[in-house]
């Protein structure tokens, strides 16, 4: 069986209206925070030609500021390979002992923990304010697992998930504090919507149109407009909105529903794109690394099948750059989809988790 890997990658935000001159006339500026789309609407709107090279520059610019991908064969070498750097990785998480591992000064910027660790380098966690047990929203982070057949839990087996390693991989203080010490910054420090919240919609989005391929309410053959496709997207981004205000205190928040919600539409189109039909969206898996006793959980975004037979691996990722081909570069050397193809593979579908 040939698995595919596929990293959809979206911006979260919508075209900006093409620029009308005072003169009537539509600009030829380059430089436009528009999209090829957009500007063709613009010159039918006002009865202009279109322009062939400023259309192949926006067509060109849509790949790299709206949405791109990145798609490969994953060979069975290189799932090999993710699955004994898994194992590698389990032993290094297990050998670690009761005093607190340095940080990773590159990985502070987008980290919870980089307040704290900056004030106390010692790691003194005990006197740290606005810490807590970490909560079950999190990937890879329940205590046990229903699988058939069986049951697995932490008490007896060692689990860890792609998020778990690149926690470690990335700083290993971070996974020390969040998965081994198992806390969290409060909530309550948490008072504003972040990008890390947008992308948390937009995955949801995404999720509520792949369920509704599956049951056959989009053909994607033959999607539909736009608009419904937005329709259905909005249903899951209103959704997860409701749920996140009962972890949030400031009520002054700007959740952008418009921009997630037209993000997950041209993420999921472009995602299936090339798929004949959609056959799961967030299931998990559990597998034994070979050659261990311990076992990886992962979650993809979505698997399809496409024209060929091959099965496709979909993971979203969100960014506000708008140079997505530079965001796609920091993916390819991480073993997440690798997992993943060998969850599919070998793996055991998790039927339950607490």
């Amino acid at each position: 069986m040939t698995v595919l890997g596929k990293y959809i990658f979206g911006r979260v935000a919508i075209p900006k209206p093409f620029t009308v001159l005072k003169s009537g006339k539509l600009s030829t500026n380059k430089n436009q925070d528009t999209s090829a789309e957009v500007y063709h609407q613009a010159c039918v709107d006002h009865d202009v030609p279109v322009d062939e090279e400023l259309f192949a520059h926006l067509t060109a610019r849509d790949r790299r500021a709206w949405s791109g991908e990145i798609d490969w064969i994953m060979h069975p070498d290189e799932i090999a390979f993710a699955c004994a750097e898994a194992a590698n990785v389990s032993r290094r998480m297990r050998a670690e002992g009761t005093s607190m591992p340095p940080r990773s000064v590159n990985s502070c910027r987008m980290c919870d923990w980089s307040r704290y660790c900056k004030t106390d380098p010692q790691g003194n966690h005990a006197s740290w304010f606005g810490v807590r047990p970490r909560g079950n929203e999190y990937s890879g982070a329940a205590s046990s697992y229903k699988l058939s057949g069986r049951t697995i839990d932490k008490d007896s087996s060692f689990i860890l998930s792609p998020s778990q390693m690149r926690g470690y991989m990335a700083c290993p203080r971070k996974w020390y504090l969040s998965y081994k010490l198992g806390l969290e910054p409060a909530k309550s420090e948490w008072r504003k919507v972040s990008a890390r919240t947008y992308g948390t919609l937009v995955h949801e989005g995404c999720a509520m149109l792949g369920e509704a391929a599956i049951m056959g309410v989009i053909s994607l053959a033959n999607p539909g407009c736009t608009s419904d496709l937005e329709t259905i997207a909005r249903l899951g981004v209103e959704t997860k909105v409701k749920e996140l205000k009962q972890l949030l205190t400031d009520e002054e928040q700007d959740w952008r529903i418009p921009e997630c919600t037209a993000t997950a539409v041209r993420m999921f189109k472009l995602a299936t794109e090339s798929l004949e039909s959609v056959l799961e969206v967030e299931k998990r898996r559990a597998f034994v690394i070979p050659g261990t006793r311990a076992w990886v959980t992962c979650q993809p975004d979505m698997i399809g099948q496409d024209h060929q037979g091959n099965v496709v691996i979909i993971d979203y990722k969100t960014s506000s750059s708008q140079h997505l081909d530079t965001v796609a570069d920091d993916y390819l050397n991480h073993p997440a989809m690798f997992l993943y193809a060998q969850a599919w593979l070998n793996g055991k579908l998790v039927k339950g988790a607490k």
